[in-house]
């Protein structure tokens, strides 16, 4: 009876690992494809450009295959259908939501495809990530939204880690690799016009199944260690973000650099104020935190709230002076909800605070804030749904009129 169970138990780890690997060879079939069918002799540069700004539809497949390693494991055992069901039809509405609201309009204004590609496609394709990672990330909760997600965070962040790190290796061997190809290969060999196109499209297409692939196989490396680094890591980014939020406000005394009307600026700004708020979300002030670590917590959030306030300002001005406002007006709603987000994080750190005072608890053993806070990924949530789908069709047409 235990041997015919040994049996049964390899063979359903046989069809699992079966499954993960055709769901890591098809996650970029449609990227893939899109490059192998691309004409790179006319317009080569065009590509990247159609590739970032159609990266939607590449993501939603790509996540949607990666969304399944959450819902099942090696053993089949416990497999929740109505999670796999839910994730599913998730992604299903996302696919749907885009072709009804971005194909119909850009091709009944042509007039404006320029104004959707850099104002909606990009909106969309970077707002899309948060989407895609709630979604996984409840998938990792069977979708039951009062559990606790702070270990979800915990093993997406490293998981997110390692495959950063992962990337930028492959990336630079890649980068070699192309070196190579323009100042030896390319010139040695004595290569038709049409035979350069593929093989151009082959490296791209190896590149862009490498990078599908990587977050796959850094599941099982997290799974198998049960590594908690992105924890630390955070804690480093907030030294690191302090300091560069300092540096911010004293580069407002050089006017030229200031964020309400130099572009670039108000782009770094605001990418420092997003990764802050990001880092909070995987700190875990929970796990073995020192008093330096609490101390942080404490003091960032507010630190940060001040950036932001700035931040805000300079948004709602460029609001004011754009014509094309979907861009600023969204980044301005962001900076509102960050704001609310930091001043929730200091209520309940001064709630903590208060806590340890009255019941005499000692700082070592005390625990700064609480969980709550992640319940407010929910909130970027339905924010970039709102302007994914729904306030691009209300800007098309209130520009049209």
């Amino acid at each position: 009876m235990s041997e015919n169970k040994l049996i049964n138990s390899n063979s359903k780890k046989i069809m699992y690992f079966i499954l993960v690997f055709v769901l890591m060879l098809i996650s970029s079939i449609p990227a893939n494809i899109y490059v192998l069918l691309f004409d790179t002799e006319y317009d080569a540069k065009r590509l990247i450009y159609n590739m970032i700004f159609n990266s939607f539809y590449f993501q939603l497949f790509c996540f949607f295959c990666y969304s399944f390693l959450f819902s099942i494991n090696s053993n089949f055992e416990n497999v929740n259908k109505r999670t796999i069901l839910i994730t599913f039809l998730s992604f299903l509405l996302l696919f749907l939501l885009s072709i009804f609201t971005s194909a119909p309009l850009k091709d009944s204004i042509p007039n404006m495809l320029d104004f959707f590609m850099s104002n909606i496609m990009i909106n969309k394709s970077i707002l899309s990530s948060i989407i895609f990672f709630i979604i996984i990330l409840l998938a990792d909760n069977n979708f039951n939204i009062k559990n606790n997600t702070y270990n979800s965070f915990t093993k997406i962040g490293d998981i997110i880690v390692f495959s950063t790190i992962a990337a930028i290796i492959a990336f630079v061997f890649w980068v070699f690799f192309i070196f190579l190809y323009n100042k030896f290969i390319f010139r040695i060999m004595d290569i038709a016009g049409n035979l350069v196109s593929l093989i151009e499209k082959l490296i791209f297409m190896s590149i862009v199944f490498v990078f599908s692939i990587i977050p796959f196989i850094i599941f099982f490396v997290q799974k198998r260690f049960k590594t908690v680094l992105s924890i630390y890591i955070s804690r480093g980014l907030l030294f690191l973000y302090s300091f560069l939020i300092f540096v911010s406000f004293f580069a407002l005394l050089y006017e030229p650099i200031r964020p309400f009307e130099n572009t670039k600026s108000f782009i770094i700004y605001n990418a420092l104020l997003i990764l802050s708020v990001l880092t909070l979300y995987f700190i875990r002030a929970d796990y073995k935190a020192g008093v330096i670590t609490k101390a942080m917590y404490i003091i960032f959030p507010i630190l940060a709230l001040l950036f932001n306030i700035l931040v805000l300002g300079a948004s709602i001005y460029r609001v004011i002076i754009s014509e094309n406002k979907i861009n600023e007006i969204s980044i301005a709603v962001l900076n509102i909800i960050i704001a609310v987000n930091l001043v929730y994080i200091i209520i309940q750190n001064i709630k903590s605070i208060i806590n340890i005072f009255k019941n005499n608890i000692n700082i070592n053993e005390a625990v700064i804030g609480n969980n709550k806070i992640y319940s407010f990924i929910y909130v970027y949530g339905i924010y970039s749904f709102i302007f994914s789908f729904i306030a691009p069709i209300v800007m098309i047409f209130l520009k049209n009129k």
